[in-house]
């Protein structure tokens, strides 16, 4: 009893002396927790799940940006965790020296580092929610947009408490193991912990090289393959992220290839060289966690800007200025109503060209074998060939398939040669078409307006279906241009909103298919229902039918998704990047205090201070530099050589803008070497002076 009270009362003793050295370790995992948290928060908000839509590729790459992350912030934890057990070491020598058991030590430190993870951990979770909107709120002060509105996204707080237990369960069942094994000899060797990397050849490191080269021109070229080939997009990865492995293990022995080429120049910094090499599975880690960090956050970014970059090159290039629906809601809206506020607006229409549709429910049927029913537009052959100029003969039970060729292939092979299901709603029945022909062009349709894909029938066939639809299932589309810019889309917009109400009818058009989606058993379907304009405006620029498309507005509305998207992936750049960095200056921190003893022996034997601090600099500049060249580098091939695949438009772009990227990347980088260099040199200056 009185022993344990002993045991107590030095234990507190101890807790109070190495204070500080818990602090830092409890403001560490708190700051880790309140970034992966405040992350969480705004990837799961309703303001971005809107903007990028939960699916969708560009939300796709966040996530895994999220992901990436959390890998990250949780190595940056190891390592703070591994200096700070190292500084407990000596608290559990003394303890062992004492007699005390080792499982007896191992109670009295799960006891301590429960207390102080537990607090820092509640102390992130708490604090990530008023971070986030801090951060969101000063980042959205930039650009101002209307829906750059704060909202909590609960799932990520979810996740934020489970990154707490994965990581407390992992910490610890490292530090019990570490102690576990802990005697007073190991205790006292710990200070020079050396790893040296096994089996390290030569080889190997060029292997590495066209991994990592070979491996992301196949992954781009399989990823937008459509046939087995793109089932080998994840092992081409996986080769290119081993090839960044491997020449991170290599640059470990940078000090062999030396002493092969330039003898001298290796016995001139042969202490730097055996440092670099005695670490080599430690700074190997470190090297290859922070490049692929650095990787995936230069490649994220350009890959989702690029999008935006096609869809302006799109809005530029498209045939007319202005693409009109009008349906039962707004029978008023004709051509003559066009012309009367274009006059209003003081601007001439030109190229005026109307199709009169009316959409039915088609069986699409895709070449894996994937069938659904969805929504299709029907028009008549005389307003086709007004449209293309040209005329065409289809038979009765015959119809041509018309898609915009930006996304043709993709529509047109949806159609089966030869005959084809369609469904009247309004009739409730079942009807077969045969298919003639396809067609796919870019200058016919507005590939992003309301309607870019549609069936032509002959004239009798198409009155025929006519009379046995209702209104609501009838609408008129207007394609024209005007001669300079004007306010004439919001006057069109204001004439809409006007007859609508301000109410908008959504998904109207993709009901026509809920009978046969209910026959197939799908109990998802979204029915009509009907949303305020107001409220929803944003939504209304990028999903409503009738939303009329002008060139100049679209391009407004484009910028408006940007923005919103900027400023959280913006974010998530500079928690990845701090991720990084974090994982970086730790590694760093940790390494000079192992060699610490290394200077001291140099200093003894008549190095000078300066040639110490120099060589510091270099070991700074070797863990500091490296990730961030390999992971830009490896970025801008991965960037390049995905845009050339995929046929982008705006390739040197992009291209040059994950240039920029890594410039930007690189000159953070040496801010940070300045403060990590002036941070470490003060740490060891006792052992050198």
């Amino acid at each position: 009893m009185v022993l344990a009270m002993n045991l107590n009362s030095i234990q507190r003793k101890l807790m109070m002396k190495d204070f500080k050295n818990n602090v830092l370790f409890g403001l560490s995992v708190a700051f880790s927790i309140i970034l992966f948290g405040s992350q969480g928060i705004l990837q799961f908000s309703k303001t971005i799940t809107i903007i990028l839509m939960t699916g969708g590729s560009t939300y796709t790459i966040t996530l895994g940006m999220y992901m990436i992350s959390a890998v990250g912030l949780l190595c940056f934890i190891i390592y703070v965790n591994a200096i700070h057990f190292k500084m407990k070491t000596r608290q559990i020598g003394i303890f062992m020296a004492l007699g005390v058991p080792c499982k007896d030590c191992s109670k009295m430190f799960q006891r301590e580092f429960l207390a102080v993870y537990s607090i820092s951990a509640l102390l992130g979770l708490v604090l990530s929610i008023p971070f986030s909107w801090i951060v969101w709120k000063v980042l959205s002060k930039a650009i101002k947009t209307t829906t750059t509105s704060f909202s909590i996204g609960w799932k990520g707080i979810v996740f934020a408490v489970l990154y707490v237990i994965i990581s407390y369960i992992m910490l610890l069942i490292i530090n019990l193991r570490n102690i576990h094994n802990l005697d007073i000899i190991t205790i006292l060797k710990s200070e020079t912990e050396n790893e040296l990397v096994k089996g390290n050849k030569g080889i190997r490191g060029i292997c590495g090289v066209i991994m990592t080269i070979m491996g992301i021109i196949f992954f781009n070229i399989s990823a937008i393959a459509d046939n087995w080939f793109k089932l080998l997009m994840t092992p081409f990865l996986a080769i290119a992220i081993l090839g960044m492995y491997y020449i991170a293990v290599y640059i470990t022995f940078i000090g062999d290839v030396v002493k092969k080429v330039n003898i001298k120049r290796y016995y001139k910094s042969m202490l730097y060289y055996n440092l670099t090499k005695q670490k080599g599975k430690q700074y190997a880690i470190a090297i290859f966690v922070s490049s692929i960090l650095i990787f995936v956050t230069i490649f994220g970014v350009c890959f989702n800007s690029a999008s935006f970059f096609e869809l302006a090159h799109e809005i530029k290039t498209v045939p007319y200025d202005f693409s009109v629906m009008s349906n039962f809601q707004t029978k008023d809206l004709n051509q003559e109503k066009l012309e009367e506020l274009a006059q209003e607006s003081e601007v001439k229409l030109n190229d005026i060209h109307q199709l009169d549709l009316i959409y039915l429910a088609r069986k699409y049927e895709y070449k894996n074998g994937f069938k659904e029913w969805s929504s299709c537009y029907v028009t008549s052959q005389s307003d086709f060939e007004k449209l293309m100029n040209k005329t065409y003969e289809i038979a009765d039970n015959n119809f041509i398939a018309f898609s915009n060729d930006n996304i043709g292939n993709v529509v047109l092979d949806t159609y089966l040669e030869g005959t084809n299901c369609f469904y009247n709603a309004v009739q409730q029945q079942d009807f077969k078409l045969n298919l003639q022909e396809k067609i796919a062009s870019t200058d016919i349709m507005n590939s992003n307006g309301s309607i870019y894909e549609f069936i032509v029938l002959n004239d009798s066939q198409y009155k025929s279906l006519e009379q046995a639809v209702d209104e609501q299932h009838k609408l008129t589309y207007f394609l024209f241009n005007s001669n300079h810019k004007s306010d004439l889309h919001q006057k069109i917009l204001d004439e809409i909103l006007s007859e609508c109400n301000n109410e908008m009818f959504v998904n109207i058009v993709n009901s026509v298919a809920n009978d046969k989606l209910l026959e197939a058993g799908d109990k998802t379907i979204a029915g009509e229902k009907v949303l305020e304009y107001n409220s929803n405006k944003l939504y209304a620029a990028r999903w409503w039918d009738m939303y009329p498309f002008a060139r100049d507005s679209a391009m407004n509305v484009q910028f408006e998704i940007f923005s919103v998207y900027l400023i959280f992936v913006f974010y998530i750049c500079i928690i990845t990047i701090i991720s990084a960095v974090i994982i970086i200056s730790s590694k760093v921190i940790s390494s000079l205090w192992q060699d610490a003893k290394s200077y001291e022996v140099a200093s003894s034997i008549g190095m000078k201070g300066k040639s110490i601090y120099d060589l510091i600099g270099k070991q700074i500049r070797f863990i500091y530099f490296i990730p961030a060249i390999i992971g830009c580098l490896a970025a801008i091939l991965m960037v390049n050589r995905f845009m050339v695949a995929s046929s982008i438009q705006s390739l040197s772009i992009i291209t040059w803008a994950s240039v920029i990227y890594s410039i930007v990347l690189l000159v953070f980088q040496c801010v940070g070497y300045f403060v990590v260099k002036r941070i470490a040199g003060k740490s060891v200056a006792k052992y050198i002076e």
